[in-house]
């Protein structure tokens, strides 16, 4: 189902885009962002899922930030695999996927919610540590770098004093890093590059 903009687009560029704005790739922003509220791990594939149709090759970058878990526990190995699959073939050559995978130990916080994740959480054989490999393999993703705290942030010097930290959506741990709602996870983030520029 088609969106409205993040309200935080429409506070930093001034407008909004809706079902009505039409999208023109290559057009100044709103027309060139097309904003979708959808789960592209469903089966069969829902209208308009990225990677499916006339979505396939269509996007720069696909960010998966904080979710891989969610899909994992409610669709499986399975349905995290469908969501791989569907992200790689949504990509243009050369195309952007940077992913948050949390750790195992936060699955099992979690699965005890619901009864399907529970279940889904015993049967579960691809652990966050292969997910790199499995992109990198089965998926076909051509390169995947480690984004980090230490390599994103330049050291300070006496004649450059060090920055306040960047504040996002995460917290104030600066780019690359995720830092949980709490301010207890400093997950490092996995930028994967599709083959073929």
């Amino acid at each position: 189902a088609a969106a409205a903009s993040p309200p935080s687009c429409v506070v930093r560029f001034g407008s909004a885009t809706d079902e009505s704005t039409p999208f023109e790739p290559g057009a100044a922003y709103p027309r060139s962002v097309r904003f979708a509220h959808l789960n592209i791990a469903q089966e069969p594939p829902s209208e308009g899922t990225p990677g499916e149709g006339e979505l396939r090759g269509a996007f720069d970058t696909v960010l998966c930030l904080s979710t891989s878990k969610w899909v994992h526990l409610h669709f499986g190995d399975e349905g995290l695999k469908c969501l791989f699959r569907r992200v790689h073939a949504a990509l243009r050559p050369g195309g952007l996927f940077l992913l948050e995978p949390q750790p195992w130990s936060s699955y099992r916080k979690n699965a005890g919610l619901a009864p399907h994740l529970l279940r889904n959480y015993g049967a579960i054989q691809i652990k966050p540590p292969q997910f790199r490999e499995l992109l990198l393999g089965e998926i076909g993703f051509a390169t995947c770098e480690e984004l980090s705290a230490a390599a994103a942030v330049p050291p300070a010097t006496a004649a450059a004093p060090a920055a306040a930290p960047a504040v996002g959506a995460h917290g104030a741990r600066g780019p690359g890093f995720a830092q949980g709602a709490r301010g207890g996870a400093k997950r490092p983030l996995l930028l994967f590059r599709k083959g073929g520029v």
